[in-house]
């Protein structure tokens, strides 16, 4: 079995419409796309963010869809923000799989940042390096 050859969003998020990155990716060549998690900050519903990209794939005829981070982000400081985030997170797959034959989710589960950021990157301050039992 050889493995579908997919491109990540990111090739084609400087305005393109969701129907352009796809048609972009079939044109080099690429087998499917991986797209972000849907956000409030996209303007849209879960819904309509799916169903716009359901359009673009059904009409590009591109093969797989993939979707990735932004992911559940359980580093949020209260359970009850977490508990928001894996429900969002189930809503969105359950709607997403109405629409996609989804294989594979790549996700991050959020990021451990330093309460009291340097201003550098010094990856020693973030991250499993500053993970507590809590994390």
């Amino acid at each position: 079995m050889n493995n579908p050859i997919t491109m990540h969003c990111n090739y084609a998020e400087q305005g393109q419409t969701f129907e352009q990155m796809c048609q972009m990716a079939v044109n080099i060549g690429y087998e499917g796309v991986e797209f972000r998690f849907w956000r409030e900050i996209t303007g849209q519903t879960v819904e309509e963010y799916l169903n716009e990209i359901a359009r673009a794939v059904e009409k590009t005829k591109l093969k797989y869809v993939f979707f990735g981070v932004p992911g559940c982000d359980l580093m949020k400081p209260t359970a009850e923000e977490r508990q928001k985030e894996i429900d969002q997170y189930i809503y969105f797959y359950r709607q997403a799989a109405k629409r996609f034959e989804l294989t594979v989710c790549n996700t991050a589960l959020g990021a451990i940042m330093n309460p009291n950021p340097t201003g550098d990157h010094r990856y020693a301050e973030h991250g499993s390096a500053i993970a507590t039992e809590d994390h």
